[in-house]
């Protein structure tokens, strides 16, 4: 359930002229075997973000029909390969108050946030009983987001028209200036009738995001965004390849004044993220997001689920979630969070705080409660992710310097 619009929606937009328009000039750039497409985008302009979170729209793209495919064998599963990863980073420690008043809350709203709880987990979809489909979503109240890794998480609010209607999407930092979403917040094919060839014409990214404040750490505007050769030709879901990573200008309009005139990443850390193989028979991953269907979007969800693409065949992870639209391009992270584990044996795949694929779609029908998400490596490694991360951190340096991101082998 996350990003771009219903089809009957994205239709009536188009055709009242809302929504949809392209950048100019966009070109292609070879990278191994993938031609992914880089565009760069304009500003929005000064002052604008509180107008554009208030009318922002959540997209989200949306499935008919309950995936099927083939099972993958054991031995197939074992012929996968050993994921290959880029580490993140924590960033310098926040002196920050945990305390709820420090982000404009009423005193009657932090009690009843605090004891009620507010999102319930549904548990499970239509038809899902007694299947692995089953979550946990949960608000992430205000003050752990503004620690890593979960500060790194933000909105990402867009425009396809030049600037008068925009989109609400989720991103996360890989890189001090480099984000990863989902390729549908960037790329419209359906939307190149206007000259800009389907891409956004501009984007925000709003780390840690939380509604009704001033935020803690700015907002960053977007210079370029990049996304695979498989989702610019045909846009198609479920064929995971719908990833797409993005360039960040330096940090404005932060109440952490620390944070003003650097990288994102500096101040707030990042992720790491898989790049080659992550797509696993079975993996147990937390999803972040700014869902539309929880707060409005205005606060971070978190949804712990098992995900598989053995069952269903992949080349999608599939997962039991309540996110809807707004969650698209979400980070789903294995091992999220700190442990410290005097065990003898500390078990298997613990590398920590590592994205392997982000949040694409989510069904027309919201009984079912399944989503979908793109590995970033792709089927069979296909999306050439270190080739895409590559594009983006070349110009990461151009903007920032070559300190701002390593290449990958």
């Amino acid at each position: 359930m996350k990003f771009h619009f219903a089809e009957s929606w994205r239709r009536a937009l188009v055709a009242a002229g809302l929504v949809l328009g392209l950048m100019s000039g966009a070109a292609l750039a070879q990278v191994g075997s993938a031609v992914p497409n880089i565009n760069s985008l304009s500003s929005m302009g000064p002052g604008a973000l509180a107008r554009i979170i208030e009318t922002a729209v959540p997209m989200e793209q949306l499935l008919d029909e309950m995936p099927r495919g083939t099972p993958m064998s054991e031995m197939q599963a074992m012929q996968l390969g050993v994921p290959s990863v880029s580490p993140g980073a924590v960033g310098p420690r926040e002196r920050a108050r945990r305390r709820m008043a420090d982000f404009g809350y009423p005193a009657w709203q932090r009690g009843a946030m605090q004891q009620s709880g507010e999102v319930e987990s549904f548990a499970y979809g239509s038809g899902n009983y007694n299947t692995i489909y089953h979550y946990n979503d949960y608000l992430q109240v205000p003050f752990p987001v503004t620690y890593a890794p979960w500060r790194q998480v933000g909105r990402l609010l867009l425009s396809f028209d030049g600037g008068t209607t925009y989109g609400t999407c989720t991103a996360a930092l890989i890189s001090r200036a480099i984000i990863v979403t989902a390729g549908h917040c960037v790329l419209d094919n359906s939307a190149s009738s206007n000259g800009n060839n389907g891409y956004v014409t501009n984007a925000t990214f709003v780390p840690a995001y939380t509604q009704g404040t001033q935020q803690r750490f700015g907002s960053c505007e977007v210079s370029y965004v990049v996304t695979t050769s498989g989702w610019a030709a045909d846009n198609a879901l479920r064929q995971g390849d719908d990833v797409a990573m993005g360039v960040c200008s330096t940090l404005s309009g932060a109440l952490w004044n620390v944070a003003n005139g650097r990288q994102p990443g500096v101040q707030l850390g990042w992720f790491g993220f898989c790049y080659n193989n992550c797509t696993r028979p079975y993996n147990f991953m937390t999803q972040l997001g700014y869902p539309a269907n929880y707060y409005g979007g205005g606060l971070m969800t978190v949804s712990q689920h098992l995900e598989e693409t053995a069952v269903s065949g992949g080349p999608d992870y599939i997962y039991g979630t309540g996110m809807r639209g707004g969650s698209s391009g979400g980070p789903h992270i294995q091992n999220i969070g700190w442990i410290n584990d005097s065990s003898s044996f500390l078990g298997f795949n613990r590398t920590r705080n590592v994205i392997m694929a982000v949040t694409s779609w989510g069904f027309t029908d919201q009984r079912i409660k399944i989503g979908g998400a793109s590995p970033i490596s792709g089927p069979n490694n296909s999306n050439n992710a270190a080739g895409l991360f590559n594009m983006a951190c070349n110009q990461a340096r151009a903007l920032h310097g070559n300190a701002s991101c390593p290449l990958l082998p």
